[in-house]
């Protein structure tokens, strides 16, 4: 949301309401819409002030507002669906808040991921990939240099791949 406009901004339209000129004339000169000069007017007359509203609420009210308390909860409770879970949470909550929730706090239901078997490369590689994948994604080998080490290296591209 964008700031408020200043107090002194405001008095001074306010002023020159009082003083008689036009709203259409005050906001082209204080470059404000004329709808907004109108509210500031009319809680002038109203309330006597212009100030800027406070205290009024930023987004959504949230279900959770102990995060350590909630991680506790889905630690207990992680053997469950998630609407099972968000009917066992103290407050009302959906099953998709529940979902939002489980993935802010990076909860997964998954075990390691195994890796699953490529038909064109057949059992010979299947130990080597599965030694691979156990390293971490970034060491498993591209199709690129999968597919080199069994033909050797393309012809015809240079080293940064484009044509000579």
């Amino acid at each position: 949301m964008p700031a408020p406009y200043s107090l002194d901004l405001r008095q001074k339209a306010i002023a020159a309401l009082e003083a008689g000129h036009s709203k259409a004339a005050v906001s082209r000169l204080m470059g404000i819409s004329r709808t907004t000069l109108g509210e500031w007017h009319h809680r002038y007359r109203t309330h006597g002030e212009v100030t800027a509203k406070q205290g009024y609420q930023h987004g959504h009210s949230h279900k959770i507002t102990d995060w350590e308390a909630f991680r506790a909860f889905a630690d207990t409770h992680g053997d469950k669906t998630q609407a099972e879970m968000a009917q066992l949470w103290p407050e009302a909550m959906s099953e998709d808040t529940m979902g939002r929730a489980l993935k802010r706090i990076g909860f997964t239901r998954k075990s390691g991921a195994t890796p699953r078997r490529s038909p064109a490369l057949g059992n010979a590689h299947q130990d080597k990939e599965l030694s691979l994948c156990r390293k971490g994604p970034r060491e498993t080998p591209s199709l690129r240099q999968r597919v080199s080490t069994i033909r050797g290296p393309p012809t015809g591209l240079s080293r940064r791949g484009g044509h000579q």
